[in-house]
């Protein structure tokens, strides 16, 4: 359950016993570059857990790897928020704000 994987995360600094890592589910090469990125920022700033990312077909299947505790952490769109709550029994952990475009801000 994403619940017990975002409660680990918080746990791995203090105990030896639990991993080392957190494994970020992506779905496409774009995310995959992302997360080798911040990977890579995690191991030059020391900042741990460090992060091992996974790739997998769809967003579904990310959804399904962290709800069966194969990822701990996967990134999804606005509209399957909901879906992932209630199907997957996740929780929300950050949100990605992006700058409007729009002219009439």
């Amino acid at each position: 359950m994403y619940s017990r994987a975002i409660w680990n995360v918080s746990l791995c600094s203090d105990s030896e016993s639990l991993s080392r890592y957190v494994k970020w589910c992506v779905v496409s090469d774009n995310e995959e570059q992302k997360c080798r990125a911040m990977s890579e920022a995690f191991s030059v700033h020391q900042i741990r857990p460090d992060i091992q990312c996974v790739q997998a077909d769809t967003s579904e299947a990310c959804m399904q790897m962290v709800g069966g505790g194969l990822a701990d952490v996967t990134s999804v769109a606005s509209l399957d928020v909901g879906d992932a709550m209630q199907r997957h029994r996740l929780i929300g952990i950050m949100a990605e704000n992006y700058p409007s475009t729009s002219k009439d801000n």
